[in-house]
């Protein structure tokens, strides 16, 4: 950082701090850098207008300082001091359109979308509650002030702060709404073309559910849960909202819907993974009893990810190999019998030695055996309950 003192400048260095990364693409990144972008790009009555207000709040030389320097500024043959470059920057908002006021506020939606994540601490959450999850946010949202870096009090008044704040409130509630409604659209879209076609088939069936909002997966059930039509009534926009309209979805919607990987319903997506588990169902119905087959299908939602995973298993190949150890088994158990006669009579430290040896064989057969009869038994227990809970 550099300040001016005696006429010529000083430099400091200051020490960088670890930001926690968030993944978002704000472009661009650093609202500093930003609003000084803004600054040199203002237009020639731009920044007439522009010194005029500077120079009644700060006095006429500090105008004629920022007129005599502001080439120089540009142009990196000088650098602003510290307190200069506080004051130019706090006052350049004001002088931007809508789009770039827009972009300012848009700076703020990383920050606060990565605190509604913190909500759903658990990795995993009953279907039931997704309502009283999302209400949990609306709830914070409307009671929360959230911090406008570059709309300062002594450069705009306190109304006109009031209304950027209400339009970033309207944004987040927005997107919480919306997002909501892609869920339970998706909700939808599984109990009544998902899992009606996973239970035509004979096999375990694991199904989850990830909501992208939430960061967590739901806990799903075998009926279809009922989940209310809409999470809030019509919000009223601001009257900010209302006039830019178009602005407002381009710089703020559109971009906390992408931040949070929620796009508009596109029923192209799920049609493929639909056609894909069709495609999947038929190839498992087609499986003869004496193969096996495991495979995992991801469907891409609109407020989340289906994960299907289905495991087909031999029952005949598990019995089949149950029979092969019992066989191997009467055979140790026989030839334990005849070489127990033949040792007797020979020597007894040997006889011993080949008893320990079969004794091994032997609990390698019953444990083979045992774990055999517990595949078999859980995959039928599987295979029963259409689908196992995340």
């Amino acid at each position: 950082m550099r300040y001016y003192q005696g006429g010529r400048y000083y430099y400091r260095r200051r020490r960088k701090r670890r930001r926690r990364s968030h993944n978002y693409n704000a472009t661009p990144s650093n609202t500093r850098q930003y609003v000084k972008k803004c600054f040199f790009s203002l237009s020639a009555w731009q920044l007439v207008a522009f010194a005029d207000y500077y120079g009644n709040k700060y006095g006429d030389n500090a105008r004629r300082y920022l007129q005599r320097t502001y080439e120089k500024w540009k142009s990196g043959e000088t650098g602003m001091s510290g307190e200069t470059g506080r004051r130019i920057l706090e006052c350049v908002p004001r002088f931007l359109g809508r789009e770039e006021q827009f972009q300012l506020l848009q700076f703020c939606i990383p920050s606060i979308l990565s605190k509604w994540k913190t909500l759903a601490k658990a990795r995993t959450q009953n279907i039931e509650e997704l309502h009283a999850t999302f209400s949990k946010i609306a709830k914070l949202i409307k009671e929360s002030d959230y911090e406008l870096e570059w709309f300062v009090t002594n450069v705009f008044s306190q109304e006109e702060i009031d209304e950027f704040m209400s339009v970033l409130r309207y944004t987040m509630l927005d997107t919480l709404n919306r997002s909501y409604y892609s869920v339970r659209e998706d909700i939808s879209f599984l109990y009544s073309n998902v899992i009606g076609k996973l239970s035509e088939i004979d096999a375990s069936v694991t199904l989850e559910y990830s909501a992208n909002l939430l960061d967590c997966r739901l806990q799903l059930t075998n009926t279809a849960p009922m989940l209310e039509d809409n999470l809030m009534q019509d919000i009223k926009p601001p009257d900010m909202v209302t006039k830019f309209d178009k602005e407002y979805r381009r710089i703020l919607l559109d971009y906390s819907i992408d931040c949070i990987k929620h796009d508009t319903h596109d029923p192209g997506r799920k049609h493929v993974g639909l056609y894909d588990l069709n495609s999947l169902l038929n190839t498992v119905k087609n499986i003869q009893d004496h193969n096996e087959y495991s495979a995992r299908l991801a469907i891409e939602g609109s407020g989340g990810d289906f994960s299907i995973r289905i495991e087909k298993k031999s029952k005949s190949k598990i019995a089949f190999e149950i029979f092969k150890r019992a066989v191997a088994l009467a055979l140790v158990l026989l030839v334990a019998v005849l070489v127990c006669i033949f040792f007797t009579t020979i020597v007894l430290a040997l006889w011993w030695l080949f008893i320990a040896g079969l004794f091994w064989l032997f609990s390698q057969l019953v444990g083979e055996i045992r774990d055999l009869s517990k595949e078999m038994k859980e995959y039928e227990q599987r295979r029963t309950k259409r689908f196992a809970e995340s």
